[in-house]
């Protein structure tokens, strides 16, 4: 079915104004000598919060149409609708619930009486390793803050993710720790997802041989509490999880108690905050100093006016490395769509290939292309003021990541053709004091919140998932295929393959 709706059509005309005015924009850096840009398009939540746009190819005219995309498309009564528990979620008919979570100075009795139960249970484990199975949401965003804070919060436990169903992975962590000092958290939303369950029945089998019983050592965080009690009998060992709480987004619940396992409840408390304090500003401030808005469109410019179809990431501080990977799932997962939230086939682009490593690294790496390739990305660069202790190695990793952008913006003319750097090449900077459990809330919940306008602005669904589940269906039907060695209904392409691994393995 093609979009036939006046709204689609008025957003491609939109994005087409829109693209005369970047045409007619000239160059960024003719745009940063003007005095008066930093007060229009440096904005932050705080003094420890800053996002620079200044490199950005905006004005106050590609500005004010770019605010007016967000105003055609609703977005206030989008907003509202989140941040109070409305259905958003269409395709299956659900709330997103994530916000209520981390709404910690109105928290209601449900929630509450979770957090309470998330604080018995580190009483209950003290201080034993932890091993935690999940995948997807149920590991990468708990894994990401635990190594984001791991240099400014003591740890009380160790806690060891497990998420790929490798067995070299699994083998190390269970050589490591000693079953009667050991607890596992099975973490995962249907208690259905293969590999977080595969992996749980070796751990299992770990603690019989060791004769520990399950109560002693198994937890479970889940929607299903029925399929979890199969594994976790004892119901003070299982944290159940909503299930209007899309999996990238669950970090805020249940799913947290690993950042509360690694460091204290405190710590996870004091991410919420920071998470809350960008829900309040993204529900209440008007979008021209909207920090996700203002994201979410400059992201739109790129995408659907500049055609750049990939966003770089790249932080500039070694506890960050696993943002890039965080945000390939938040955006792509939630925004990579063909259709809108009403299955109508999208004329326009949607979510960009995400991608990123770490500075300086990258710098010996790929920012070779994002310099002189043809190929021009969207580019985020993230420093830290106070990231060490060390002041000078610190100046070094600032300089480094300004050096890049300038070096982006102003290029370099050469007589030797193979030195020419074209320059012209847009990029964002955030600016954080110091990489604390709140300013990080504050820098997931702005991401976001930044892929949730880019998906009201699209009018694709942010919070499903149907491509995902595809492929858990098919990897359930081949699995019983590689086991058996049965391929009886299997397609020649999946024999041909098979055969060849069979011939492999012998």
């Amino acid at each position: 079915m093609t979009i036939t709706s006046s709204a689609k059509d008025s957003l491609s005309s939109k994005l087409e104004e829109i693209r005369s005015c970047v045409d007619n924009l000239g160059k960024i850096e003719e745009l940063l000598s003007d005095k008066m840009r930093a007060a229009q398009f440096i904005l932050g939540y705080d003094n420890s919060f800053k996002l620079d746009l200044t490199r950005q190819p905006i004005d106050a005219q590609i500005l004010s149409k770019l605010l007016d995309v967000a105003k055609s498309a609703n977005l206030q009564d989008k907003i509202n609708s989140l941040m109070t528990g409305k259905i958003v979620n269409l395709s299956e008919n659900r709330a997103a619930e994530h916000c209520q979570m981390r709404a910690i100075n109105n928290l209601s009795p449900s929630v509450k009486q979770l957090h309470q139960k998330m604080q018995d249970i580190l009483q209950a484990i003290g201080d034993k390793d932890v091993i935690w199975l999940g995948i997807g949401g149920s590991d990468l965003g708990p894994r990401l803050v635990c190594q984001a804070l791991a240099n400014n919060y003591q740890a009380t436990r160790k806690i060891h993710f497990v998420a790929n169903s490798d067995g070299n992975s699994l083998h190390k962590v269970l050589t490591t720790c000693v079953p009667e000092n050991t607890v596992c958290v099975i973490c995962s939303k249907s208690f259905k997802t293969i590999e977080t369950l595969s992996l749980a029945q070796k751990v299992q089998t770990w603690f019989e041989v060791a004769k520990i019983a399950p109560a002693d050592s198994l937890y479970a965080i889940t929607a299903n509490a029925q399929l979890a009690k199969k594994i976790v009998p004892q119901e003070d060992n299982i944290l159940l999880m909503s299930q209007s709480i899309g999996g990238r987004y669950s970090l805020w619940s249940a799913v947290g108690l690993a950042i509360a396992l690694q460091f204290d409840f405190t710590v996870f408390l004091e991410l919420l905050a920071g998470a809350q304090a960008v829900d309040n500003h993204f529900a209440t401030v008007e979008f021209k100093q909207n920090i996700p808005v203002l994201l979410a469109l400059v992201s739109i410019l790129h995408i659907n006016v500049l055609q750049h179809q990939t966003h770089a990431i790249i932080p500039y501080t070694d506890s960050l490395a696993l943002l890039p990977e965080f945000l390939q799932q938040l955006e792509m997962e939630s925004n990579g769509k063909a259709v809108n939230e009403h299955g109508e086939i999208l004329k326009i682009n949607t979510a960009p290939i995400i991608w990123g490593g770490v500075g300086c690294n990258v710098q010996h790496a790929f920012m070779q292309l994002l310099h002189q390739s043809k190929l021009e990305a969207n580019i985020d660069f993230l420093i830290v003021a106070h990231n060490s202790t060390d002041s000078q190695l610190d100046d070094l990793l600032i300089s480094s990541c300004i050096a890049q952008a300038k070096a982006l913006i102003s290029g370099k003319d050469d007589a030797s053709a193979a030195k020419v750097c074209p320059g012209n090449r847009a990029n964002s900077l955030f600016i954080l004091r110091k990489l604390t459990a709140y300013t990080l809330g504050q820098l997931l919940a702005t991401f976001e919140h930044k892929t949730f306008v880019q998906a009201a602005i699209w009018g694709n669904n942010p919070f499903d998932q149907w491509g995902v589940e595809l492929g858990k269906e098919l990897n359930t039907q081949l699995l019983a295929m590689v086991r058996k060695q049965d391929l009886e209904g299997a397609s020649q392409s999946i024999k041909d393959t098979l055969e060849v691994l069979y011939n492999m393995r012998q």
